[in-house]
């Protein structure tokens, strides 16, 4: 019988991270005393009240997320930065603090663990992301508005709709349901109405791209524009200005590198050449060490006699 409620244990655990709560081993037939001669032993160790890793899983910061959403319980889950890192948006990895958002009052002594109470909670606002509870993609987005910076929450919005992951909509119905004084609603509401009707970003240097020419008090370009020659299609763009006949290719290794890619990409520019396309292109260093020069160039392209 010991034998048995030890592999049940073992299995349990391995489908959960390595992760086991007390009432689950209890479920299991395994008693209250057995549970602590197991901490005492070493082959549990505690994560939060009630939550313990099985020692022979090595420990991950996914671990300890899944130990705090299984302390909070049914009623809330991952939250802010944490929830952004497990749903993978742009800019977000694994923070050292975890935030747990819940509608109970729960206090933790943990100081990774940061408990945020909040009367305003839906069911929908709990998704299972990566096998860990976690608050849905829209409260995660909402969350982030009242904490991160505007560069942030626009790049982790706009990762979040290229992906499909919500729409604009679906953002702004749960935001709505909120009260008004909700923390960085301004700001999100304002970013949403920016990308009113527009093609997601195709990269987070793309959004980098656009909030300097926001900045810079250039008009809105058009975004992942399809571009032909008397309906031969020539090529999909990151950002044009049709008025001006100037495009601008967001430029990153993940998306142009490879030697046929790279063929590619000069067959294509080309004939935006022979069609009258000015071409501007933009890397990362442009924009963080080179912002000068390329700002010198792009005033230069957009004021050009037509």
């Amino acid at each position: 019988m010991h034998l048995a409620r030890e592999a049940a244990i073992a299995r349990l655990a391995a489908t959960q991270m390595g992760v086991v709560a007390r009432e689950e081993m209890l479920a299991l037939g395994v008693s209250p005393s057995a549970i602590d001669r197991r901490v005492q032993a070493g082959t549990l160790i505690a994560m939060c009240p009630g939550i313990f890793r099985v020692t022979a899983v090595p420990r991950s910061w996914m671990q300890r997320a899944l130990a705090a959403a299984k302390w909070v319980g049914e009623d809330g889950g991952v939250g802010g930065p944490a929830a952004a890192a497990l749903h993978r948006l742009d800019g977000f990895g694994p923070p050292k603090t975890i935030e747990i958002l819940t509608p109970r009052s729960l206090r933790s002594r943990d100081p990774f663990l940061d408990v945020r109470s909040t009367p305003f909670w839906e069911p929908a606002d709990r998704a299972l992301v990566a096998g860990v509870p976690a608050t849905s993609i829209e409260r995660t987005l909402i969350c982030l508005a009242g904490t991160v910076s505007e560069e942030r929450l626009e790049v982790a919005l706009e990762d979040a709709l290229r992906r499909r992951l919500t729409n604009p909509a679906g953002v702004a119905d749960r935001l709505n349901r909120l009260p008004r004084n909700q923390a960085g609603r301004s700001i999100l509401v304002r970013i949403l109405g920016e990308g009113a009707g527009l093609a997601p970003t195709d990269s987070a240097l793309e959004v980098k791209v656009i909030r300097l020419l926001r900045e810079e008090n250039y008009p809105r370009p058009i975004r992942q524009k399809v571009l032909d020659d008397r309906g031969r299609f020539v090529g999909r763009v990151d950002l044009v200005f049709p008025e001006r006949r100037l495009i601008l290719e967001v430029d990153s290794f993940r998306f142009h590198s490879g030697r046929e890619v790279w063929h590619k990409d000069r067959e294509r520019r080309n004939a935006l050449t022979a069609l009258g396309w000015i071409v501007l292109h933009v890397t990362w260093e442009m924009l963080t060490e080179r912002t000068e020069g390329f700002l010198r160039d792009l005033r230069r392209a957009y004021l050009r006699p037509l």
